[in-house]
């Protein structure tokens, strides 16, 4: 018999390695079935990826996922529920490492202590609307969840639910919420906005300090104090308004600057701006009309200017004078005088005519003559 080889070793293991992390489907579910309804109890562990749990298996509705049935499943990185979905038993993802998303349908009625501990990279989650109580330690440790938004059917939010959700920045919580237990939201260091829609839940430290962080309640809401933990709160006909220009913080585009509240094309600059640039825009465009009128005044001066006196100019030139010019194509002026007289100065008659002829000189153009008294 032939010892088996390196390559043969490989081989084998690799085949191995993917019986162990197969992609996830129905085969990896172990379920019991009370001719009723189908509870999950199970999960193969290698199973891998997404995983989708069909409504039904063997024509009956799947409404139960049992205690457990998918803890440390950690190759799976989606879980899509059915909807004829009703409870999830104890731990029943706990630390499901890589799990990412899951949808949680409205059908579920039920979700018991530790159902997601430990799941480290849950980003996105929607807690359904048939839920009263989220249980303690439920969402333990879901350090990657970024926003949570508790609804309005929820009356008890268990103690230590969100401890240690180290991302979680938001959360909002319901307006039934009566009761929070001890620790729900400790170890939460970037949580910055509570926002309850309703009056204050029955006291218990659930919230530590965090700097930087502000509790919103309606302005109807009662039971609160002047802080929780440290955090102020603020009533939300009663937030900052730093610029005091009458619009909140929260809802300010330009929270420091009171001419500006909002930027309706997001291109950084404020609406009022905005509008001014146009105003601006059509000034200028009438500035730079004027000053291409008068530019155009100035050019016709220059050019006029660059000309040579006219005959009028020369005439003006000496007082009393007269320039004449000869004919064209001649070297010969011709002098026409008249001569009248009158006795009131308003009233004139001819009294002698003038016509001499005068020949000019060869290049002479102009002659020049003037009345002595």
């Amino acid at each position: 018999m032939k010892k088996p080889t390196l390559i043969t070793f490989l081989v084998l293991s690799l085949c191995f390695l993917n019986l162990k992390t197969k992609a996830a489907d129905v085969s990896d579910l172990t379920y019991v079935n009370n001719t009723v309804y189908i509870t999950i109890t199970d999960c193969d562990e290698g199973a891998n990826g997404e995983l989708v749990i069909p409504p039904k298996i063997e024509g009956l509705p799947v409404k139960l996922i049992a205690r457990s049935a998918f803890e440390r499943c950690s190759q799976l990185t989606n879980i899509i529920l059915p909807s004829t979905l009703k409870e999830i038993k104890r731990s029943a993802f706990a630390f499901c490492d890589k799990l990412e998303t899951i949808n949680l349908p409205n059908s579920i009625e039920t979700i018991e202590y530790g159902c997601f501990y430990e799941c480290k990279s849950l980003i996105n989650l929607s807690i359904p609307n048939k839920i009263i109580q989220i249980e303690d330690s439920c969402f333990y440790g879901c350090s990657e969840l970024k926003s949570i938004t508790i609804p309005n059917t929820v009356r008890v939010i268990g103690g230590a639910a969100f401890y240690g959700c180290k991302n979680l920045t938001s959360v909002t919580i319901g307006e039934n919420v009566t009761r929070i237990g001890s620790e729900a939201f400790f170890n939460c260091p970037k949580l910055v906005r509570i926002e309850f829609k309703g009056n204050a839940p029955e006291y218990a430290v659930y919230l530590a300090f965090i700097d930087g962080a502000v509790v919103l309640i309606r302005s109807s809401a009662t039971g609160f104090n002047q802080d929780i933990s440290g955090i102020p709160i603020l009533r939300l006909d009663e937030q900052i308004d730093s610029d005091n220009d009458g619009v909140p913080d929260v809802d300010d585009a330009f929270p420091n600057d009171p001419t500006e509240v909002a930027d309706s094309d997001n291109d950084g600059v404020g609406d009022n701006a905005d509008a001014r640039s146009g105003e601006v825009i059509v000034e200028l465009q009438g500035q730079v009309g004027q000053l291409m009128e008068q530019n155009s005044q100035l050019q016709a001066q220059v050019s006029e200017l660059s000309k040579g006196p006219t005959l009028e100019q020369i005439q003006d030139g000496r007082l009393g004078s007269i320039v004449i010019t000869p004919i064209p194509n001649t070297n010969t002026a011709i002098l026409n005088i008249d001569i009248e007289q009158s006795d009131d100065l308003k009233t004139w008659t001819l009294y002698r005519k003038i016509l001499e002829s005068i020949s000019m000189p060869e290049g002479k153009k102009f002659y020049r003559f003037a009345l002595d008294k």
